[in-house]
């Protein structure tokens, strides 16, 4: 691809899927194009990312100009996927690096310059594309002194692991880690949500959450957080019964969350991979949530079901390495849990989700009928059926659907 066409291309990925961008692009400076006027485009993006505005056609032409809109449109016409935008932008700095050897050569060849000063410039030229070289080299791949230098940063344990506010599920996991992926499993109706929920506003007074909901509004999530924190029973939150002093306090606790919890609630339907990839790089977050992985939406209808699961299962684990975030996955176990205790091969979507699963666990429920009042629960047991950075084992939970309430009970097995 000629390094014109590689450049109308990259700014039309960029413009039609700016989360996409990757560590090509951050390479990248307007003054590497050879169309002076791509360049400022692509300065324009640069700094409205880094500004976090939203990045389009509109936002890029409201900036630079209504003379750039012919332009913009027609890179936009030329992208013929934003999948590929790594590839236009190796193509355009690679071509960018050309351009300097040779620049550099033709300077050198034309300069009366003495032999030492003219090795000297030459061994420059190769030392810069030296270094940009091993910039760009794979950044997964590690030497075992660079491996160990970092492990010796963290002796005895993985890095950053995320607590959770249960101090047990914490030393039983060793909380959660970064560069992973846990499931959550159980059957519809067996408090997943509630357990997914309390967990995630634990971790939130220490880190930060993107709780992504496709099963029911924010508003609803809200509901249970309140009925839980202010210890209101969530029939009367739903029927709207509250007396003066329930809603006094529920307005007390709701304003405490508000300034301690750093949680936000995506309303996203049917979320894929890559939206959740470009959320994860506009938010920051450190444990991602979706709930549940069996509303998640699929790139191509030509798959079969499970197929399109475990390349969903795939992205997610790729993405959680890359962008150093535990993601935590809802998942429904499959009906014959209803008659036996859940394993690994139970969760919906088949062996690809707990293949991918650094972490799997099954929260068994007692079944009752009706509805709970003032301190009665069901018991639950939660128990972690793999767990790569540790052990298995079993915990003992007492939930209150009425407060959307977990409360640990005893030790673990």
């Amino acid at each position: 691809m000629q390094a014109s066409m590689a450049e109308q291309a990259l700014i039309g990925c960029l413009l039609l899927a700016p989360q996409k961008a990757g560590r090509y692009c951050q390479r990248l400076k307007g003054g590497m194009f050879r169309e002076q006027t791509l360049g400022a485009v692509f300065d324009c993006f640069k700094a409205l990312q880094k500004s976090k505005t939203p990045v389009d056609i509109v936002t890029v032409e409201a900036k630079l100009g209504s003379e750039y809109r012919t332009l913009l449109l027609q890179c936009a016409e030329l992208a013929p996927s934003p999948d590929h935008v790594e590839e236009y932008a190796a193509i355009v700095l690679d071509c960018w690096r050309e351009r300097e050897m040779v620049t550099e050569a033709l300077s050198i060849a034309q300069s009366s310059e003495s032999a030492k000063q003219l090795a000297a410039r030459f061994k420059a030229m190769a030392d810069r594309q030296q270094q940009l070289e091993a910039a760009l080299a794979d950044e997964n791949v590690k030497g075992f002194g660079t491996a160990a230098a970092e492990f010796l940063q963290t002796p005895g344990g993985p890095p950053e692991a995320l607590k959770t506010g249960w101090e047990q599920f914490d030393r039983l996991l060793g909380g959660l880690c970064r560069k992973s992926v846990v499931v959550i499993a159980a059957r519809p109706g067996r408090g997943k949500t509630d357990f997914a929920l309390q967990l995630a506003t634990q971790a939130a007074r220490s880190c930060k959450v993107s709780y992504n909901t496709m099963e029911m509004p924010a508003s609803q999530l809200l509901a249970r957080v309140a009925s839980r924190a202010a210890h209101i029973d969530s029939a009367k939150l739903r029927d709207r019964t509250l007396t003066g002093q329930e809603q006094t306090l529920l307005k007390q606790v709701l304003e405490q969350y508000s300034r301690k919890l750093q949680i936000h609630f995506d309303e996203e339907p049917a979320i894929t991979p890559e939206l959740v990839d470009g959320k994860i790089a506009k938010y920051h977050p450190d444990i991602l949530v979706i709930d549940h992985l069996g509303l998640m939406g699929f790139e191509s209808q030509k798959k079969t079901q499970w197929e399109q699961v475990a390349q969903t299962t795939h992205r997610l684990k790729a993405i959680a390495l890359r962008q150093n975030v535990c993601i935590l996955e809802l998942v429904q176990l499959n009906r014959r849990t209803d008659e036996r205790r859940a394993g690994q091969g139970d969760l919906y979507g088949g062996a690809a989700v707990e293949q991918d699963a650094d972490v799997v666990i099954a929260l068994e429920t007692e079944p009752f009928e009706g509805s709970l009042k003032e301190n009665q629960f069901v018991p639950v047991e939660v128990t972690v059926l793999k767990n790569r950075l540790g052990r298995t084992g079993k915990l003992q939970f007492a939930w209150q659907p009425q407060y959307h309430s977990y409360r640990p009970l005893q030790n673990a097995l």
